[in-house]
């Protein structure tokens, strides 16, 4: 590995001193269904297993965080009204969000929790944006961007507690129907628009600004909403705020797109293009659904549920069309590719082995923090998305091969081809003989 001395100009342009920082898992521990205890079983396990240690682990050990268990930690976190129970907090959110049998499936795992369920689940119970946010990442769903109408509308009822209200004495739930009203209403924003105008004052910190403009308008807001007059007087300062600024808003994660071709420019300092490709989208080949399907094929009922470990780390992987029409903002079908949490995760992957400087016998553990928290807090916070998460499958992974980086048995992307050629049942025998 060549010595690299550009880690320094890297971070400052994220504008976070990264070598005094260490991966912090206490936040996603706090926020654990489990109290945290699944959470530190699993960021000690990427610690200590090798590679056969770590497909063993995947396949019959990980404690992948279920549905029913962030359910139910989402009522945990709900607010009591005075004389209220979290059965009675429970039963009034079951009401409003879905049907009984749709609920069952959500808690058992046959089916998904949409993003948008998991928002409206949370609206019932009174939770404000911060705790849905926390939800959103159990559900394995992005956080919330302020650049993005439809989200920045869905905070502003979350923090000003806009879902319930009393009418003729009775808790009507009125409050997601007046947000998909105002979604509505505000539609013509739904855009990608990676190019806004740039604004003589704000420049091109377009996040920041909306995050102060959002902190100003929902201090000031009403708290309280007891009638149709009441909502339109509290989201007044919403709905001025999307009409002053609606040509700066669009859906996609601008920074997510600056920092994937920040990665991608120091990345070919050290090798071509279509090696970098190559090289990423090799990594994941052949971890498709036609695979996933056949792994499936043969499993009892009640190991579905594990092979869904798999599906979570194939699922979304970039392949060579999609990085070089993210590179060159060009559209697939109409539309640019969205560059999401995973694909910023990845290109990291194969960069930080240029990134990051050779570890010695000294520094292995601190490289490792560092190796996270680079990640963590330059690439995914800026992006709004969520840290490392120990009970992620994909981050777990991500988190096993740094970790054999830092203990110089081999790059971190070495580590991750031959985890998933493990688990996806290629080349077992050679790759352990290897590792051995």
């Amino acid at each position: 590995m060549q010595p690299v001395n550009f880690l320094e100009s890297f971070i400052a342009m994220r504008l976070a001193p990264v070598r005094a920082m260490v991966y912090n898992y206490s936040e996603v521990v706090k926020m654990d269904p489990q109290g945290g205890s699944m959470t530190k079983f699993c960021f000690e396990a990427a610690h200590e297993l090798d590679i056969e240690e770590a497909v063993s682990f995947m396949k019959n050990k990980f404690p992948l965080r279920t549905q029913n268990e962030s359910i139910s930690r989402a009522i945990d976190m709900a607010p009591l009204r005075p004389g209220e129970t979290k059965a009675d907090a429970e039963k009034r959110m079951k009401s409003v969000v879905a049907s009984r049998p749709l609920f069952s499936m959500w808690k058992s795992g046959k089916r998904s929790m949409s993003r948008d369920h998991a928002i409206k689940m949370c609206l019932a119970l009174n939770l404000n944006a911060a705790q849905t946010e926390g939800v959103l990442f159990w559900f394995m769903h992005e956080g919330f961007y302020l650049r993005n109408y439809k989200d920045l509308i869905y905070a502003y009822f979350l923090d000003r507690k806009l879902g319930w209200s009393e009418v003729g004495g009775k808790l009507e739930f009125t409050g997601w129907d007046w947000a998909q009203k105002l979604v509505a209403s505000f539609s013509r924003l739904d855009a990608q628009n990676l190019k806004p105008p740039k604004d003589p004052v704000l420049g091109d910190n377009l996040t920041v600004f909306f995050q102060s403009k959002y902190e100003q308008i929902s201090s000031e807001a009403s708290k309280e909403a007891g009638s149709a007059t009441d909502y339109e007087r509290a989201v007044d300062p919403l709905k001025a705020l999307l009409s002053d600024h609606g040509e700066l808003l669009g859906t996609y994660r601008r920074r997510a797109y600056e920092i994937f071709d920040d990665l991608w420019k120091e990345l070919e300092l050290y090798t071509d293009s279509s090696s970098c490709v190559n090289e990423l989208t090799e990594t994941y080949k052949d971890n498709d659904l036609d695979v996933l399907q056949q792994m499936r094929m043969g499993l009892k009922r009640e190991d579905i549920g594990k092979s869904d470990i798999l599906g979570i780390i194939a699922s979304g992987i970039p392949n060579a069309q999609t990085i070089n029409a993210i590179l060159r903002q060009a559209p697939i079908n109409g539309t640019v590719p969205e560059v999401t949490r995973k694909y910023i995760i990845s290109v990291y992957m194969v960069s930080c082995f240029y990134l990051l400087e050779e570890p010695t016998p000294d520094t292995r553990e601190a490289s490792f923090e560092e190796a996270i928290s680079n990640l963590n807090i330059n690439c995914l916070a800026p992006c709004g998305f969520g840290q490392l998460d120990p009970r992620n499958p994909y981050d777990w992974a991500m988190m096993n091969a740094l970790y054999a980086f830092a203990m110089a048995d081999e790059t971190a992307f070495e580590r991750l081809k031959n985890l998933f050629d493990l688990l996806a049942g290629r080349q077992t025998e050679q790759i352990i003989q290897e590792d051995e």
